[in-house]
């Protein structure tokens, strides 16, 4: 059904000491998506960021989950707020990295991948995500 939210088990997700403020930490997951998981206003939750974590950038690497005319596009939220939007690297076995304006998280804050285009025939597979942030506490 479209419009889903599904959370992932997080695999690798360090979470920061009291004295690692201003060092460099990467959040990182990787998760198997079923075919389903690519329509229209499907949120699939990826993990969660510390707050006070100031996001520099974030690579996103997966495989090809749309075997038809390839239409999946997704936006890359921190919560509900997007770091970027109309990514299509899964239409294809690819990857990208995105730098953006930095964000600060406030609160511990979800990193979803929403689709606002859906797959015009999903299929399933992996996709990686790597957040690069600073903790600023």
């Amino acid at each position: 059904m479209a419009g889903e939210t599904k959370s992932f088990a997080v695999t690798g997700a360090p979470q920061p000491t009291s004295n690692s403020y201003g060092q460099m930490c990467v959040f990182h997951n990787k998760v198997e998506f079923l075919s389903t998981d690519t329509q229209l206003n499907d949120v699939n939750v990826m993990g969660y960021l510390p707050a006070n974590a100031l996001v520099h950038g974030i690579a996103l690497f997966t495989d090809d989950l749309d075997s038809g005319s390839e239409a999946l596009v997704w936006s890359v939220l921190l919560g509900t707020t997007a770091y970027f939007a109309g990514v299509t690297v899964a239409t294809s076995k690819a990857g990208t990295f995105q730098v953006g304006e930095p964000i600060l998280t406030t609160a511990v804050t979800a990193v979803n991948l929403k689709a606002t285009t859906a797959a015009a025939t999903g299929a399933a597979g992996t996709v990686s995500i790597s957040v690069f942030y600073t903790t600023l506490d």
